[in-house]
């Protein structure tokens, strides 16, 4: 495998791993174990195109619960102006939002515990 950046070469691990199983989700499951060091990570996939999926390790990725949408952000001042409902990934742990909603798990692909919580500030805060 031949790239330039490390970035790119997680892009091939998961595109390889999606051609394997069929499954984003489980796909950046399997690359995230074989990572090494602080990243957070974002797919989607035109074979799964109403699939966003979202990964996590030394580096902070939070999820927006907004009414029948959601958002992925490194800090909820992102997406402070259009929902103040948050849930934090933990360390080692992957993220699928769907039509169905939000599902957690770690790396091993178990559930994962989560916690949504209420943003007590604003917009005009985060500036």
């Amino acid at each position: 495998l031949e790239s330039e950046t490390d970035t790119e070469v997680v892009g091939h691990l998961l595109a390889e791993a999606f051609s394997a199983g069929g499954d984003l989700a489980d796909a950046m499951r399997e690359v995230c174990r074989r990572l090494e060091g602080a990243f957070t990570l974002v797919a989607v996939h035109a074979d799964q195109p109403d699939v966003v999926v979202g990964a996590r390790r030394n580096s902070p990725l939070v999820v927006g619960v907004g009414q029948d949408e959601w958002f992925l952000a490194s800090d909820v001042a992102a997406f402070i102006a259009h929902t103040r409902s948050a849930i934090e990934l933990g360390q080692d742990q992957v993220v699928e939002l769907s039509p169905e909603g939000v599902t957690v798990t770690g790396f091993d692909g178990e559930p994962a515990d989560v916690r949504e919580y209420h943003v007590d500030w604003d917009a005009s805060a985060a500036e």
